[in-house]
């Protein structure tokens, strides 16, 4: 194994403030009821569309759109700004990267809104390719994403290494066939991790080292 691709949020970085408040933001353009936090906190991660499902109990495409794109809206205003690296991401992705792995992320989240945090950390460089939720057709737990880094980098299942704060990640490595490292860095609990095949479960990016 010599391939390690990240989840972005609640994996390398805390995004919930802007989160919350692109969310909020977006359904009161639609005039729904706001949600209390708690229960926002548990989409983060989800694309927009199941963000919208989930918040609301409606399946509507029309609404959901309407809903990611209110969303998007003010995440161009906030979202970068309003998102911060964990304090063991930085010095965890130049040790991995010195070490010669090979990383790369897979995430809900735009790849443009990753790149900007990822530049403003000085960061960029230590990854060989981005997916975010712009570059697939499918999201996860789709291994769609998983199955575009491994033709990019001409792997196989069996280098890839997947780290992810949910359940959403679990799936989605199953889906792809990859080895799984559950991070409790978000808002999903070990135990909830314990029908998946996970190879590991960590406190923090450290434990990766």
């Amino acid at each position: 194994m010599n391939t390690i691709i990240f989840d972005f949020d609640y994996t390398l970085a805390d995004s919930s403030i802007g989160a919350i408040n692109c969310i909020r933001y977006a359904l009161t353009m639609l005039n729904h009821e706001i949600p209390n936090e708690n229960k926002i906190r548990k989409t983060i991660g989800l694309s927009l569309n199941d963000t919208y499902t989930d918040l609301t109990g409606k399946i509507d495409k029309t609404l959901a759109q309407e809903f990611s794109k209110y969303f998007i809206e003010k995440a161009d205003q906030i979202m970068a700004s309003h998102t911060t690296l964990f304090p063991d991401t930085a010095s965890t992705i130049r040790k991995l990267h010195e070490r010669k792995y090979r990383l790369g992320i897979f995430s809900t989240k735009f790849r443009c809104r990753i790149i900007e945090i990822l530049k403003r950390e000085n960061l960029d460089s230590c990854f060989e390719i981005i997916i975010g939720g712009e570059d697939v057709k499918f999201h996860k737990p789709d291994p769609e994403g998983l199955f575009t880094i491994m033709s990019h980098l001409n792997a196989t299942p069996q280098d890839i290494l997947y780290v992810g704060d949910s359940i959403v990640d679990a799936k989605t490595a199953r889906n792809a066939g990859v080895r799984f490292v559950a991070s409790l860095t978000g808002v999903t609990s070990k135990e909830e991790f314990k029908e998946y095949d996970v190879e590991r479960i960590i406190m923090g990016l450290t434990q990766l080292c």
